[in-house]
């Protein structure tokens, strides 16, 4: 006979009733019950079809803006405008205008189809912007 008191190493029998609160507990559909935030992503959250109809909607936004966008291999350009830019780490202004800018602007003038000459030296950096006339070609070629 044994003693009712003693521990033999088996596991008492689980009730049918624990298994049943195991089950309650499981997501049966996988859908996850969030809670419902005054947020827009709370919402989104709780109502995932009109999230869906979102997206959608987004999607063929794009599409549609995609569509009506211009896109050219070769834009047009008005290259009657050139700009040289001279750096020269730490000079001065009056150091880049006597020796860069002055001396680029006077090469320029005589240029035949150059309509305007302006310059202008910052700290360390000169430019000087040539604006050519219609009939030229910036480019020198035939």
């Amino acid at each position: 006979m044994t003693d009712p008191k003693v521990d033999n190493g088996s596991k008492p029998a689980e009730s049918t009733d624990s298994k049943a609160q195991v089950q309650d507990q499981a997501p049966s559909s996988g859908h996850v019950d969030v809670p419902s935030d005054s947020t827009l992503v709370g919402w989104f959250a709780s109502n995932p079809v009109a999230a869906n109809i979102v997206m959608l909607f987004l999607m063929v936004a794009g599409l549609l803006a995609a569509r009506g966008m211009i896109t050219e291999t070769f834009p047009s350009i008005d290259p009657k405008t050139i700009t040289i830019v001279t750096p020269y780490p730490g000079a001065t202004p009056y150091d880049i205008e006597d020796s860069i800018t002055r001396r680029v602007e006077e090469g320029m003038i005589g240029i035949e189809g150059v309509k305007r000459v302006s310059s202008s030296a910052t700290e360390g950096v000169g430019r000087v912007t040539v604006e050519m006339e219609h009939f030229a070609n910036p480019l020198g070629g035939a």
